[in-house]
């Protein structure tokens, strides 16, 4: 579990820029299991993966510190893929994903 929450830290970290950064921003989801299966979760070091959250995290709460407040209505569109095969119109879920100011706790 914490392996995957460290992959999940890092993804939203690239998502959260590619929101603030790019022009018409698409936002990929992935399928958690076979990152999992993939990246052998369980072989993994478990302290390793508790470092990742914790500098990863560090560096996006100090990004969202110090954005202005116009930055926080920046919307862009998710895909998330329903397979692990490349997705066809069916098989994809296209939605809004909007960036919200909230409180951020952090070092």
């Amino acid at each position: 579990m914490v392996v995957h929450c460290a992959d999940s830290e890092a993804y939203g970290h690239t998502r959260i820029r590619l929101l603030l950064a790019e022009p018409t921003p698409l936002i990929v989801g992935y399928d958690e299991n076979l990152w999992a299966r993939t990246f052998d979760y369980h072989a993994h070091d478990v302290e390793l993966a508790f470092h990742t959250i914790e500098a990863v995290r560090a560096n996006t709460v100090a990004l969202l510190r110090r954005l202005p407040d116009g930055a926080f209505d920046r919307v862009g569109t998710t895909l998330r893929v329903a397979s692990t095969r490349m997705p066809t119109g069916s098989e994809s879920m296209p939605s809004t994903w909007r960036f919200t100011r909230r409180r951020f706790a952090g070092p």
